[in-house]
């Protein structure tokens, strides 16, 4: 049974002192640079109103509005206000700076199963740590923490799972808050069980002790009762059956057209009149021939569905790739990550965002060979392989975006410590057998 290379104790001791540096620059950022509750506003207002509404039992005259997005996200928050309020920025940017910081020893973790080396482990765990693209989302009521959190913890828990020992209840959890937070998970779920039944049904010693059930079951329970519940939530409010959120036929129309901008007018069913926008951050500005008008809710899918079609019609196979690529290219190039890309007037946050837009670049080469040194934890490098196309195949369908990446950085960084790590030993060695010959 594959185990870390690294002794238990000295593991511990590294992720220990990586989460202090993580959480001592979140709390920083969060009480002298920027505290979540002054920057209320576009998303992370709309979050804060879903939380208030949510905490005063209230619901919107359209209730179809609060399935315009998951929900993990604005129930999160709602705990956040009931316990501290809107009057407190020391309590809500400490919360944020513990969310955030859980990245960095579960990057230290996870190396520790592919590497022997504690400077190997250590300059993870730092990276993480000190990561600009992923510290400034503490300072924002967001997704993204939350999500990469609970993706980074759902990954060590399902590898220790897959070991022998405990996590199966703690990664079920995990994944039942990713789910809710960005429902992505599904797909890097899916992609991860059929690849495991595969080798279950071709090869019976590769099973895992107890069985299949006792080994799923903790995992899935989870999951099975908030996909549940969320498909509950979506019929009361729409009265069709869905599962989490009903932005996909307009993502898929943002990412699969020139379209950067949908405006909707319509009459909510107690007869009151309604209008809604959207825009993707990373289309602007919009020509006027790519916004739509619409008389209907504003993510019908009947009708966001017909404009894609119309709009696709006689669209050529190597137009449409080439439209994937610009959309994944998006996650690592021509944008940086919003809302901090708002913020560019403050000088040294402009400076901070080019500086690691350019250092990005590296981590990215070096990641591109670390995944030649994942074989030795064939369960955790197909976790994390899954993980990483997961986010590239959502960008190519659903347009990309620098901020859709950040919760995959720490994984990215993971991978990047590994190829660096082969590369000098291998560089090394071979400088050795010179000196030898």
């Amino acid at each position: 049974m594959q185990r870390p290379l690294v002794p238990a104790a000295t593991r511990r001791l590294i992720a220990f002192f990586v989460f202090a540096v993580a959480f001592a620059v979140r709390a920083y950022w969060t009480q002298r640079v920027q505290s979540p509750l002054t920057a209320v506003y576009s998303d992370m207002g709309g979050y804060v109103s879903r939380a208030e509404a949510l905490l005063a039992g209230t619901t919107p005259t359209e209730p179809r509005i609060l399935l315009m997005w998951p929900w993990g996200t604005h129930f999160l928050v709602a705990g956040e206000l009931s316990l501290f309020g809107r009057r407190d920025p020391v309590s809500v940017g400490i919360v944020h700076a513990l969310v955030g910081a859980i990245v960095a020893p579960c990057a230290v973790l996870l190396t520790a199963r592919f590497v022997r080396s504690r400077l190997a482990l250590l300059g993870a765990g730092l990276a993480v740590a000190l990561w600009h693209p992923h510290v400034v989302y503490s300072g924002f009521f967001s997704s993204e923490i939350w999500f990469s959190s609970a993706l980074m913890l759902l990954t060590v828990l399902l590898v220790r799972r897959f070991e022998g020992r405990s996590g199966g209840l703690g990664a079920g959890l995990c994944l039942a808050v990713a789910f809710a937070v960005r429902p992505q998970i599904l797909m890097t779920l899916g992609m991860v069980g059929l690849v495991l039944v595969v080798v279950w049904l071709r090869h019976r010693a590769a099973r895992p002790r107890g069985g299949i059930l006792r080994f799923a079951l903790p995992i899935a329970l989870p999951l099975l009762v908030t996909m549940s519940a969320s498909a509950y939530r979506f019929h009361r409010l729409d009265g069709h059956w869905g599962l989490i959120a009903s932005n996909e036929a307009a993502q898929r129309l943002f990412g699969e057209t020139s379209v950067g901008k949908i405006d909707a007018e319509w009459t909510a069913p107690d007869g009151s009149p309604w209008t809604w926008w959207v825009s993707p951050s990373t289309k602007q500005p919009v020509k006027p021939e790519d916004r739509v008008f619409i008389h209907g809710f504003v993510y019908d899918p009947k009708l966001l569905g017909a404009i894609r079609k119309e709009r696709l019609r006689g669209v050529g196979t190597r137009a449409r790739l080439m439209r994937m690529f610009d959309n994944v290219e998006l996650l690592a190039v021509r944008s940086l990550p919003w809302p901090e890309d708002d913020f560019r007037r403050f000088r040294f946050r402009f400076q901070l965002q080019k500086g690691f837009a350019v250092a990005l670049l590296p981590v990215l080469v070096c990641a591109v060979a670390g995944l030649f040194y994942l074989r030795r934890h064939r369960f955790a490098a197909l976790l994390v392989g899954a993980h990483l196309l997961t986010i590239v195949i959502v960008a190519a369908i659903y347009l990309g975006e620098a901020r859709y990446r950040v919760p995959y950085d720490p994984l990215i960084i993971v991978v990047a410590t590994l190829g660096l790590h082969g590369v000098l030993r291998g560089g090394w060695r071979w400088v050795g057998r010179l000196r030898a010959s």
